[in-house]
């Protein structure tokens, strides 16, 4: 027997091979433009979604940055960013061996943050 959803080509998109974060990420422009200082508060994304869009589709936004938008807003947003390029400024600024080593997963977090779960901040 063909497994036909691994076969059936023409209903491959973007959004079904992202697992649907491109949509989510969409939806979530306009709770962060609604409630962009201090969000709707620590893991209330899906009663956000729920209140937006008629569905508690999920709770996360499976962005760690959007998901701090929209939970924190730029007050927990500005700080996260600080911290975050303060690490890396530096070890980038010190030339140190063992901070430039010790940066390379830490860049290696900040870029799977865009495509991560976020559990909780």
């Amino acid at each position: 027997k063909t497994n036909t959803h691994l076969s059936d080509t023409d209903n491959i998109t973007l959004n079904t091979i992202s697992s649907n974060r491109f949509d989510l990420w969409k939806r979530s422009i306009p709770i962060i433009k609604d409630n962009w200082l201090v969000g709707v508060g620590l893991d209330n994304f899906g009663i956000a979604h729920n209140k937006y869009y008629g569905s508690n589709l999920t709770d996360k936004v499976h962005n760690v940055y959007l998901q701090i938008l929209v939970t924190n807003g730029m007050v927990g947003f500005i700080p996260y960013m600080i911290w975050l390029i303060m690490v890396l400024y530096c070890g980038y600024k010190n030339h140190c061996n063992n901070i430039i080593i010790l940066s390379i997963p830490f860049i290696g977090y900040a870029f799977q943050a865009i495509f991560n779960i976020m559990i909780a901040f």
